[in-house]
């Protein structure tokens, strides 16, 4: 019963905002995914959309416009003046705009070959957590929901946005980017944004030794 505009329509429906906390998965349990078994045509999609978003950490509405053309090579010039030529995934980044180019990881160009149906995110976020369950990503996890606990088996817990958050702290933990540089990944305008939401590990003791993501 409020007449709009109204001065108080901030207040009406603004979203309480509370400590909210999230998981990722490992890049042992994003192996164990890989090896799933699908039983329909959506789960193949499901399956091959969030592995993208792992490996490239594009966002769910990115993914879905992929295909071969996206592969490019880019041009480096080192330290010492020689050149690298990088293959990679570019594209523009629709919540952004902004061009993005990420390192080519092998299996991404065989998941890009691969011809999968539409899916929406009702289903993604339906068969995602089952998908999860039958991989055996399980281990119990609390996460907090707007100041609430929750508890359960991980595979609960996993959406599609849980693949940029694994790719983001997976490839800080390889030692071999610093944030700035997955931030540019990401499509992020801020590296806080990065270091704040998408990294989920604690703090990493550097041994020296770099073990490459992107391989």
């Amino acid at each position: 019963k409020i007449s709009f505009p109204a001065e108080v329509y901030a207040k009406i429906l603004k979203w309480k905002k509370g400590t909210t906390t999230s998981i990722y998965l490992t890049n042992s349990e994003i192996r164990k995914f890989m090896q799933v078994k699908t039983e329909s045509d959506i789960e193949k999609a499901v399956k091959v959309r969030f592995l993208l978003s792992c490996f490239t950490g594009c966002r769910w509405s990115d993914v879905t416009k992929l295909n071969l053309s996206n592969i490019t090579f880019t041009e480096y010039e080192n330290i010492d003046s020689s050149i690298d030529t990088v293959k990679e995934i570019s594209y523009v980044s629709e919540k952004t705009n902004t061009d993005t180019n990420v390192p080519l990881k092998p299996c991404v160009e065989e998941l890009l070959r691969d011809s999968v149906a539409e899916v929406s995110n009702a289903q993604a976020n339906y068969i995602l957590p089952r998908l999860c369950e039958r991989a055996g990503i399980r281990g119990m996890v609390k996460v907090v929901k707007a100041d609430k606990m929750q508890e359960g088996e991980k595979w609960e817990f996993v959406r599609p946005h849980t693949a940029r958050k694994s790719f983001a702290t997976n490839v800080y933990l390889s030692g071999e980017y610093d944030i700035r540089s997955i931030s540019k990944m990401m499509g992020h305008a801020s590296s806080a944004t990065t270091e704040q939401t998408y990294i989920l590990c604690g703090y990493v003791r550097r041994t020296g030794i770099i073990r490459s993501y992107f391989e």
